[in-house]
């Protein structure tokens, strides 16, 4: 009998790996289609794929350098006044998509920090036995 499913660590990897890629396309599109606001329903999506990413891709010798950089990605994104850019694109400014864009980075890869901290305690705490 044939087994169905994953058999072995790459293969999750792999997974983790194209939702990673389809979450980025996903913030893109969210991004040019909308910049003022991202709806509950593409922003619960952004969510739960960033679970999944942080679930199945990030490999242990990265975890804290992603963390270090998803931090201080969100934090520019909340601190610097992109809409100070007034180079304009049609009827809106760039500065209104660049901050648009790391919002929504924020908001999928925020769910995938909190699953690498926990990780991350739970092998220091098991290593501490």
């Amino acid at each position: 009998m044939k087994k169905r499913g994953f058999r072995d660590k790459k293969q999750f990897r792999l997974l983790g790996h194209h939702v990673f890629s389809l979450g980025l396309l996903l913030v893109l599109f969210f991004t040019v289609y909308n910049p003022i606001r991202l709806s509950p329903v593409t922003g619960t999506l952004l969510l739960i794929l960033g679970i999944i990413v942080g679930l199945f891709d990030i490999p242990q010798d990265r975890e804290h350098h992603f963390i270090v950089a998803m931090l201080g990605i969100m934090l520019v994104g909340g601190v610097v006044n992109f809409s100070a850019i007034s180079y304009k694109l049609g009827s809106t400014t760039v500065g209104i998509y660049i901050r648009a864009l790391l919002g929504n980075v924020s908001v999928f890869l925020s769910s995938t920090i909190i699953i690498l901290g926990f990780k991350v305690i739970y092998r220091i705490y098991r290593q501490s036995k």
